[in-house]
């Protein structure tokens, strides 16, 4: 049951980061918005960057809710840690 929650907690809180709606990694959203913008053209390494940084969020709370072995659970754990890694160092 706890890690239902806190999976639903880290839905919240990505779903907040991704969308820049918290300035709390302003740097991240800035990129991230000149990434996706349409007018400019992007380097392929920072779009398949970007998205790297979604798939390890979205497989980080797939592990930690839906995940049943032991190791699946942590490796969700660490992919937290290394997402919010990458937030920072921006």
């Amino acid at each position: 049951m706890y890690r239902i929650v806190i999976g639903l907690v880290l839905s919240c809180l990505y779903l907040l980061i991704f969308s820049g709606s918290v300035d709390w990694f302003e740097s991240f959203n800035l990129t991230q918005a000149a990434i996706l913008d349409p007018k400019q053209p992007t380097l392929t390494r920072a779009t398949s960057g970007l998205i790297a940084v979604y798939l390890m969020a979205l497989a980080s709370v797939y592990f930690i809710t839906f995940a049943q072995e032991t190791h699946q659970i942590l490796l969700g754990y660490y992919l937290v840690f290394i997402s919010f890694a990458i937030f920072y160092a921006f």
